[in-house]
């Protein structure tokens, strides 16, 4: 009995966020299988898919560095901001009351479920001001005679930011660590063995990331491991009558996908509009997850209404199959409406919390799916 408890357990039962961007004192409890975040603009919604985000791998640098570009993935190729900037707006901007320092005011987590990690606890420290001269000298030769050695310009002044992580275990121990983040791109080395032990599978999905090589052959070749090339198949033919399967082909020696059209034979996926690469891609990513976390952000982009409840039902079968969490944004009344009608199981699997934010906190108001069910389709109440 106690294995079967454990098998049915999920990553995360209920989370605590306090202080991460304009998150203040949010509380969700009772989460499920499926976790939709409704609100209005500047609710919190994306801010609690970036708390999960980085509790599912907090002493991994560089998740901290995407989820702080993630909002605009683009960014990071021509942004004005530094590393150490752009992740500085993931921590709280002004010092909590009775402190002085930033540092006294740290982002704070805490969660219970199936996962090891009970808090996490993250303390920004910029670094500026730091000169970085290079170590190598040159000889100087006159008359080809060494006569002393020069050193060489300055590299200029190096910028970056110290991030100190408390880790809180289901043993009540606490373990500190820290990485830094340099402008220039230098990231100091974290024991790896540690952060794989307390990591999470998990995934982001935002809302350009389908046109942004986020459809690669691997993940085509984790999807067919996983079993579920058969059903994909199945579900991009529901969406479009013509299209008969996927395939790996390398005509210019590099591997490319491909989709199978009845009517005109083998067609590169880059060819197809935005649903069939939305679809593919909360496809693929969810065999990469398995016994974790899918965090999808802005869940009805590029679906049409008319493939909105065969793609959701798709998904919360492959979620149980693979054990896999799902928490989801949406602004839309037509992705509720499809996520409730594609469970038709007796089992509380879709769970809504409508964020608020009020004077100095977040409220999180819990839907169970049979309330919710009740809500829209007995007296068409709008639940965002």
């Amino acid at each position: 009995m106690r294995e079967l408890e454990s098998a049915m357990a999920l990553p995360f039962d209920t989370l605590t966020i306090q202080r991460l961007r304009g998150l203040q004192d949010v509380e969700l409890a009772g989460l499920g299988r499926v976790n939709l975040l409704v609100g209005g603009n500047d609710s919190g919604k994306t801010s609690v898919l970036e708390a999960l985000s980085l509790y599912c791998n907090p002493l991994d640098p560089m998740q901290w560095v995407h989820v702080a570009h993630g909002r605009d993935p683009l960014m990071s190729l021509s942004d004005p901001f530094s590393v150490s900037e752009v992740t500085r707006w993931l921590f709280p901007q002004h010092p909590a009351p009775g402190t002085h320092k930033l540092g006294e005011n740290p982002i704070k987590l805490a969660a219970t479920g199936k996962i090891s990690v009970r808090s996490v606890q993250a303390s920004y420290l910029g670094l500026t001001g730091i000169q970085s001269r290079r170590v190598e000298s040159r000889r100087v030769m006159r008359l080809g005679v060494g006569v002393g050695e020069q050193e060489l310009e300055p590299a200029g002044d190096r910028h970056g930011a110290r991030l100190q992580i408390r880790i809180g275990t289901r043993d009540a121990e606490s373990r500190n660590y820290s990485f830094t983040l340099w402008d220039d791109g230098e990231v100091s080395p974290l024991g790896g063995a540690d952060a794989a032990y307390w990591r999470v599978p998990v995934r982001l999905v935002s809302p350009p990331d389908h046109w942004l090589g986020s459809l690669s052959v691997r993940s085509f070749s984790e999807l067919r491991l996983s079993g579920l090339e058969e059903s994909v198949r199945v579900l991009l033919k529901a969406i479009d009558p013509r299209i008969d399967g996927l395939e790996v082909l390398a005509p210019s020696g590099e591997a490319v996908l491909y989709v199978r059209d009845t009517a005109a034979g083998l067609i590169p996926l880059s060819m197809f509009g935005d649903g069939i690469r939305r679809t593919l891609l909360l496809a693929l990513v969810l065999p990469q997850v398995k016994g974790g976390v899918l965090l999808i952000d802005e869940l009805e982009t590029a679906i049409h209404v008319s493939a909105l409840g065969k793609v959701f039902r798709w998904m919360l079968e492959a979620c149980k199959q693979h054990d896999v969490q799902l928490f989801a944004t949406t602004h839309s009344l037509e992705v509720v409406d499809a996520i409730l009608g594609a469970d038709d199981t007796r089992e509380e699997d879709i769970v809504g919390f409508r964020l608020e934010r009020g004077e100095g906190r977040t409220s999180a108001r819990r839907f169970g799916e049979d309330l919710l069910k009740r809500m829209r389709y007995e007296r068409g109440l709008d639940v965002r």
